[in-house]
């Protein structure tokens, strides 16, 4: 190449191997919707602050184009297309990842918002990081079933360098049982009607 462009032999550099990240790959999520823009323009900030503080986490984002749009130019973010259902569980459920983001803005959508989220996060074997505002957002804090933080940029960065740091094995079986006691409280409650 040197020749094509006509370098000076000192341009030429030997190759050489390159350095294999010292700290684990931090493999974190959000999945949203259209109907999720606030909740978007709020994980954004979230992440482009914890990409500047870390250099070993990634972010996997679903979304749209503007969704696409708005997050080029961040580091180690991917931005996939929203895909029908069965290919969302087929991809969710054949993975695992670390940590799981379920933000919840107060808009009107959110307002109506269930337990999908504490669902798709487990499913992933990761452990989550939820709003206050999230239907099970008690017991999953009594339960050390994930974290709860309030809805600023400096809590959702502090919950994830948080998880960063940590074993997560015991926050996420305690995030399985919790599911499994939800199910089984659910059936009885159908049972019984």
């Amino acid at each position: 190449m040197a020749e094509k462009y006509h370098l000076p032999q000192e341009a030429v550099l030997s190759p050489t191997q390159i350095e294999p990240e010292k700290k684990p790959l931090v493999r974190c999520f959000y999945h949203g919707s259209s109907s999720h823009k606030e909740d978007w323009n709020f994980v954004l900030k979230v992440i482009r602050q914890v990409q500047n503080r870390n250099s070993n986490t990634w972010f996997e984002l679903i979304g749209d184009h503007s969704l696409y749009k708005a997050a080029r130019g961040i580091p180690r973010v991917q931005v996939l297309h929203p895909m029908p259902w069965p290919d969302y569980l087929a991809m969710t459920s054949s993975r695992t990842m670390d940590i799981g983001l379920a933000p919840l803005m107060d808009t009107r959508f959110n307002q109506s918002r269930s337990h999908t989220k504490l669902l798709d996060i487990c499913r992933q074997n990761a452990v989550g990081i939820y709003s206050p505002r999230f239907s099970f957002a008690e017991l999953i804090q009594e339960n050390n079933a994930g974290l709860i933080a309030e809805n600023t940029v400096d809590s959702w960065v502090i919950a994830i360098e948080q998880l960063i740091g940590m074993e997560k094995q015991d926050m996420l079986s305690s995030a399985n049982r919790l599911i499994m006691s939800i199910e089984s409280s659910s059936q009885t409650l159908h049972e019984a009607v």
